[in-house]
């Protein structure tokens, strides 16, 4: 049996209104989202009011939100201005997290075909030092997603010691970059603070569903932080078959990620009284 709640990314690949999806989701056994925020993307549809309200009337928490990636290298600027822009930018995100109720933002910290130059690790850490000062106060939290580049990560994993500021896993990313399988989960395990749970081939970011690629799940059980992770388990999975139908994938989805989490040690036992 999986102790643990579950979660889905709002886009998993199929053309529908967003008011749609949330029925499929909520329908299948999901209780919470994620969601991409802070772009005409995120709000196409709703303005973040009406986003809100809308997942409250489908009995949806939000697991976490995800800040744009595009110019996320953009904190290791020598140019102070351009760093200034992007911190406020987040800063107005970390608000958005605690007016609303959202307890983390999720951030990539480079794109993956820049080169950060080791000069320029001073520049990110202070404007990682301000977000999380924010986080402190709006009492929300920052997880930073594996991305490329992992030593940036483990770079400021290492110097800011906050309880406002964690690791975002993500097993494909993992699969792609780590050189030892689930290092990261090892190396910081009080410090995951949230989950992109897919699988792929090895060579690309395919978003497939648990156990269609190479990914060793029994490995990353294995890995698991035991008694010490307190979110859901989360998917950012995207259907690859356009002409399978909705529920049916998400159900399938559902079912995967039941499987997984049967395998994992279970939450705090505080966590589970709480359910």
């Amino acid at each position: 049996m999986n102790p643990y709640p579950v979660s889905i990314f709002a886009w998993y690949g199929y053309n529908e209104p967003l008011r749609h999806r949330l029925r499929h989701i909520q329908d299948a056994g999901f209780d919470s989202i994620m969601l991409w925020w802070g772009d005409s993307l995120a709000f196409y549809e709703y303005d973040k009011d009406s986003l809100i309200r809308l997942l409250a009337a489908h009995d949806l928490a939000i697991e976490n939100i995800h800040a744009p990636y595009l110019d996320a290298s953009r904190i290791w600027s020598p140019d102070a201005a351009e760093r200034q822009r992007t911190v406020a930018a987040y800063l107005e995100w970390l608000d958005d997290c605690a007016r609303y109720g959202i307890p983390t933002l999720v951030m990539h910290i480079c794109d993956r075909f820049d080169d950060i130059p080791s000069g320029a690790l001073g520049y990110g850490l202070g404007c990682l030092e301000t977000l999380v000062r924010a986080a402190e106060r709006l009492g929300v939290r920052i997880a930073v997603e594996n991305t490329s580049h992992l030593h940036l990560l483990q770079y400021l994993l290492d110097r800011i010691d906050s309880a406002a500021l964690g690791l975002c896993y993500d097993s494909s990313h993992g699969r792609l970059y780590e050189e030892t399988p689930f290092a990261l989960l090892r190396q910081y395990p009080t410090r995951l603070y949230a989950l992109h749970l897919s699988d792929n081939d090895g060579v690309e970011d395919r978003h497939w569903e648990i156990g269609k690629g190479l990914i060793d799940w029994d490995g990353f059980a294995a890995a698991f932080p035991a008694g010490l992770y307190r979110g859901r388990l989360s998917l950012e999975i995207i259907q690859d078959d356009a002409g399978e139908d909705e529920a049916h994938f998400l159900r399938r989805a559902r079912q995967c990620i039941d499987a997984l989490g049967a395998q994992l040690p279970a939450p705090p036992a505080a966590d589970l009284d709480a359910r």
